[in-house]
């Protein structure tokens, strides 16, 4: 198990890794950028990266008399017929399987689960480079109106014909059919519902560990004030006066279902598995048919949480969090209770688990995907590589990756064509993209959100430094040397960071592996 996770994190770093080259790639083959003679001779070497078997100098020899159209037709086609023959073990499981020829379907199954993540893969590291070519045909020269790539084919929309059909087709296809086959493959395998079910289960986990510290708090309280008042330390009506003051109805679930108040006040405190599993069973399944102990469950938790809020003092939460049918005061007491139906509480629960969890007052547990739940293991099975690199909740987030590429290693370039505003757009974006990411940190891995974050911080200093150049070579002004050297060490270092981590971390295993033994030889 301890393999499978390391192997899976090196896939997700080298994905990443490559993509940071892939746009710094697109920085200078695709951006009218000027850089200077140092800086270009490294950022060419960048273009490999993009994994364009058609411009290896052993395949281009073969068609350098090929005309754009050609070139253009082969290179969308390619990948369809590798797609084909990638498929083809897959069908021949499934012919198999069909003719009786003692294929069964678990391996059937493991085929297709190595087809599908194999698939994906691909295509997340093959994406930019499809996406730029596809889109190559839409780059004009508005002056002489016509193609950037070519000066003997005219722009889209200025001439009629199959050729500029069929590329309207192909960029349909991949730049914006590929992120759409994706977002359908996970809304297909239920993806955003399982996510939303564990974050639920999260947040209603998180706020009965609040509710249980509280009340372990309060009952350890008062079986000290017990032992001081027996003692004439505090008189029993202090007390009383103070619990009323709380607003509380610690009879509140057994008058709703006819359970004691001693059974109620077990539910959260030294509750069992059983009655907390019952519980949030109860509450995570909207529209169910409450039964007298469902219901005291629910009702006794909503009453659990209103002490703890009065006896924590817990500010208000935000109104915006509150739904139409909630108290105003925020917190719940027993008359709002009982003109409140059960979904009404358990909403109540939820939103204020949001609040609480917003506010720092509590901590998630880390979610991750369960093997054991049929439908996970059936979705990480078949697109695992879309969504398991990353939290729960950021389900979504290669769909962001995948549109922060778009944007920078096609638009921008191919649709923006004076370079002052390239890089202004460009930086606009690698800001909006930084701050997303600062914002969210959606690796699981820690050492993949370090990782991301210097790429895109190195992405942007690239870019900025980019703008200098194009200024000071225009001017034929000699650029800042220094800098140049900074940007370089940045690019450098995106594949030197997870080479020297990865490096230190086999060391000290191997020193833990000797201390181990040694730590056994002595022993014995």
């Amino acid at each position: 198990g301890q393999l499978l996770r390391r192997l899976k994190a090196a896939k997700t770093t080298l994905t990443t890794v490559i993509a940071a080259y892939q746009i710094l790639a697109a920085f200078y083959l695709v951006y009218t950028v000027r850089w200077p003679s140092r800086m270009s001779s490294y950022m060419q070497y960048s273009s490999v990266a993009n994994l364009d078997v058609l411009a290896l100098p052993v395949i281009t020899c073969l068609w350098k008399e090929a005309d754009f159209k050609s070139r253009y037709f082969v290179g969308m086609v390619a990948p369809i017929a590798a797609l084909a023959v990638h498929s083809l073990p897959l069908l021949l499981c499934y012919l198999a399987g069909a003719c009786g020829l003692g294929v069964g379907m678990e391996a059937t199954a493991q085929v297709a689960s190595r087809f599908w993540n194999t698939l994906i893969l691909a295509t997340i590291l093959l994406y930019p480079i499809v996406s730029v070519t596809s889109l190559k045909a839409f780059h004009c020269d508005d002056q002489l109106e016509l193609l950037a790539v070519d000066y003997t084919l005219r722009c889209p929309g200025l001439e009629e014909g199959w050729f500029f059909r069929w590329n309207l087709f192909f960029t349909l296809l991949y730049p914006f059919g590929i992120p759409a086959a994706m977002l359908a493959s996970l809304f297909w395998f239920r993806v955003p519902t399982m996510a939303a079910r564990k974050e639920k289960e999260a947040l209603y986990t998180a706020l009965i560990r609040y509710a249980r510290h509280f009340k372990g708090e309060e009952l350890s309280r008062q079986r000290s004030e017990s032992e001081s008042e027996s003692d004439g330390l505090h008189s029993p009506s202090h007390r009383e006066d103070r619990g009323a003051g709380l607003g509380l109805s610690r009879r509140h679930a057994g008058k709703h279902a006819g359970a004691s108040e001693e059974e109620s006040s077990r539910v959260v405190v030294g509750a069992s598995e059983e009655a907390l599993a019952e519980l949030m069973a109860a509450l995570m399944v909207e529209g169910v048919a409450f039964n007298a102990r469902h219901r005291a469950l629910l009702f006794t938790l909503a009453d659990d949480v209103n002490h703890a809020l009065a006896v924590s003092k817990q500010p208000q939460l935000p109104s915006s969090l509150w739904w139409h049918s909630a108290p105003a005061h925020g917190y719940l007491r027993s008359e709002d209770m009982d003109n409140m139906s059960n979904g009404d509480i358990r909403r109540w629960l939820l939103t204020t688990a949001k609040g609480l969890a917003g506010s720092g007052e509590t901590h998630l547990q880390d979610i991750g995907w369960d093997y054991r739940a049929a439908d996970e293991a059936r979705a990480m099975a078949c697109i695992g590589s879309l969504f398991t690199q990353y939290k729960v909740k950021f389900w979504y987030w290669e769909l962001f990756e995948m549109a922060r590429k778009l944007l920078l290693v096609s638009a921008i370039p191919m649709l923006i064509h004076e370079t002052s505003n390239q890089m202004t757009v460009g930086l606009f974006a690698l800001l909006f993209f930084f701050s997303a990411f600062i914002w969210g940190n959606p690796y699981r891995a820690s050492f993949n959100n370090i990782l991301q974050a210097y790429i895109q911080f190195t992405l942007f200093c690239t870019l900025f430094y980019g703008m200098q150049a194009s200024t000071c070579m225009t001017e034929e002004e000699e650029c800042p040397q220094a800098m140049q050297g900074v940007v370089i060490f940045l690019q450098v270092g995106i594949l030197l960071f997870p080479l020297t981590s990865a490096l230190l971390a086999a060391v000290k295993q191997a020193r833990g592996g000797k201390a181990q033994e040694a730590a056994g030889g002595a022993g014995a």
